[in-house]
């Protein structure tokens, strides 16, 4: 899968058929201090951290340590974002509704 630049330090990569997408997301701008912008997608979505460490913020919630090998679910609509923890680099592995 070739790599699609998605904003300095972010780079994404997918594959996707006419009912589901997968998407694996890199971040090497961390450790960071402020989180991305809230965003939210018309699709559930499922994810895996396959390495380094996040916070992840999802609506009012409190902010969630995430480490290598957890996984979390967003419904549809639901705004999220996240940001670097304590690692340089982390990558999630997303799947969803194409």
């Amino acid at each position: 899968m070739p790599a699609f630049k998605v904003a300095e330090g972010i780079e994404r990569r997918w594959i996707k058929t006419e009912n589901l997408m997968m998407v694996n997301v890199e971040f090497s701008d961390g450790p960071t201090t402020k989180p991305d912008p809230f965003h939210s997608h018309p699709h559930e979505q499922v994810s895996y951290l396959v390495e380094g460490e996040v916070y992840l913020f999802v609506a009012d919630n409190e902010k969630v340590h995430l480490n290598p090998g957890d996984k979390f679910a967003i419904p549809s609509g639901i705004p999220r974002h996240s940001c670097n923890a304590n690692s340089p680099w982390h990558a999630y592995l997303n799947t969803s509704e194409g």
